[in-house]
């Protein structure tokens, strides 16, 4: 049968997703993503600052972390890729069931009893299972935008949006952490328990009300999964092979993030106040993501990624540059603006690195489902965080090592008695060094393996036109079966009867 390309997506026909919906999605996404981001983005300055755990330790913890991250989303995915029963949706319940554990763990997750630091450390790796649980199912609402279109360009429209909103979100919790430091002042773990409470409150009210709303408009086939299989599926996918080899460089940058909180408590004698540091990077990703939007209707996905690593290393080259000046003078205030400015521009790299991956996973999810007629969005999305999350596992063992500790390659001086110490010029220029060059660096690693990516235009289009025939032919199955299955109930009654 010859394939016909798609025509352009027609701006004015109706929408699949009405507005009352779309707007509660994003409810539930920027609260999940909230609370996400007060969970994990002052973990370590907890771990170094709060706890004072030595530095074997925190990498102990980080290991451990990272491996159980590695191993239990396989049992979680042979759970989330079951095929659903005929007319059941497959990721609402999931996101829905979700509520619990986020709510038992929010307070936990900044809050440690008087214990010795080898049991502190395993306090902390319990808390941080019930977490992972948390966080699996809960990250299915970044996969509902698969589900509630048929359409190619709707969906993208909602994967931006999306994206935005989360980004947004991820960095509200230094405006909020930034508010409570006036009033807990001094007290940052008092700051990060009613932050995490407060986050995770809100994230449990935006999924009940949102996955209310929210519903999933694609024909699921009945055929039973075997999750073994379906991960050999995602692993015999040249596309998704490209995606795990490109996370796994992309996620040493982990070690330049691990820094951001340090170099705040560095320049602006607080953890608290890295909401300077971290909001105009912020800014910048929500407008780099505009900006890859506008982009996308002149390049492909794949010119854009590898584009944006390219600027990468420009804009961190020159924004450690500006940041070393400032360090040997820090009287110029003219300098700290300039540097606030460049990162900016360093999130403007991050509008493509956040948002087009959700792109390519989108498409690669559907290219295996034209293959295999089977839907495997947890099995996809686990398997490509393989690369992802070995990285994130050898970057969580090696930061602290980097940064503080006999021999670090940085040295830097934990507070005293809650008080921070100053630090050495080369520690403050090593901490830019390696929070800037490196960061940079691994995004334009994880731009080469795109050379070989292939999923792009008329080769996407075709296959995403293939996949809507054979889901028509699926429904058309569906509803003859539900038919046929009525007639005969009838039949018995109607024998029963007489």
């Amino acid at each position: 049968m010859k394939t016909q390309r798609l025509e352009p997506r027609n701006e004015t026909a109706a929408k699949q997703v009405p507005q009352k919906e779309f707007i509660l999605y994003l409810v539930s996404v920027f609260f999940f993503s909230n609370f996400n981001g007060m969970a994990e983005q002052y973990r370590q300055a907890y771990l170094v600052n709060e706890l004072e755990l030595h530095q074997n330790t925190v990498s102990w913890i980080n290991g451990i972390l990272r491996f159980v991250e590695f191993v239990l989303p396989f049992a979680y995915a042979i759970i989330i890729d079951r095929a659903p029963k005929a007319g059941k949706d497959k990721i609402r319940p999931l996101v829905k069931f979700s509520i619990i554990p986020i709510a038992l763990v929010s307070f936990f997750l900044y809050w440690m009893p008087d214990m010795p630091e080898k049991n502190m450390a395993m306090f902390f790796l319990v808390t941080m299972a019930v977490f992972n649980l948390a966080f699996t199912f809960g990250d299915m609402v970044h996969r509902l935008p698969n589900v509630m279109t048929s359409d190619t360009g709707e969906r993208d429209d909602i994967l931006s949006i999306k994206s935005i909103a989360s980004a947004i979100a991820n960095s509200a919790p230094l405006v909020v952490i930034l508010v409570l430091g006036y009033i807990f002042e001094d007290q940052d773990r008092t700051q990060w328990i009613v932050g995490s409470v407060l986050s995770g409150l809100c994230c449990c009210i935006g999924f009940v009300i949102g996955m209310k709303t929210v519903k999933e408009r694609t024909v699921y086939s009945p055929k039973k999964v075997d999750p073994w299989q379906g991960f050999a599926d995602v692993l015999h996918n040249k596309y998704a092979l490209i995606i795990i080899f490109s996370d796994f460089l992309k996620e040493f940058r982990a070690i330049a993030s691990y820094m951001g909180m340090f170099l705040a408590a560095v320049l602006l004698g607080s953890t608290s106040k890295f909401l300077f540091l971290g909001l105009p990077t912020a800014i910048g990703t929500m407008v780099g993501m505009l900006i890859v939007k506008q982009l996308l209707k002149r390049f492909n996905s794949k010119q854009i990624y590898m584009g944006s690593g390219v600027y990468a290393v420009f804009a961190n080259t020159i924004a450690f540059l500006v940041g070393r000046e400032y360090l040997r003078n820090q009287d110029n205030t003219f300098l700290l603006v300039a540097f606030i400015f460049f990162l900016f521009t360093i999130g403007l790299q991050y509008g493509a690195s956040n948002l087009l991956p959700d792109m390519f996973k989108a498409d690669i999810l559907e290219d295996l489902e034209l293959k295999t007629h089977k839907r495997l969005e947890a099995s996809l999305y686990k398997i490509i965080g393989i690369g992802g999350t070995l990285s994130r596992l050898i970057a969580g063992v090696i930061a602290p090592q980097v940064l503080y500790g006999e021999g670090s390659f940085i040295g830097y001086v934990r507070p005293i008695d809650g008080v921070h110490q100053p630090q050495t010029l080369e520690t403050s220029e090593r901490l830019l060094l390696v929070y800037t060059i490196w960061h940079g660096l691994m995004m334009l690693a994880a731009g080469l393996p795109f050379f070989l990516y292939k999923l792009t235009g008329k080769t996407r289009d075709d296959i995403h036109e293939q996949l809507l025939a054979y889901r028509s032919t699926l429904e058309n199955e569906e509803r003859e079966y539900s038919l046929t299955a009525a007639a005969k109930e009838r039949e018995k009654e109607l024998e029963e009867t007489i």
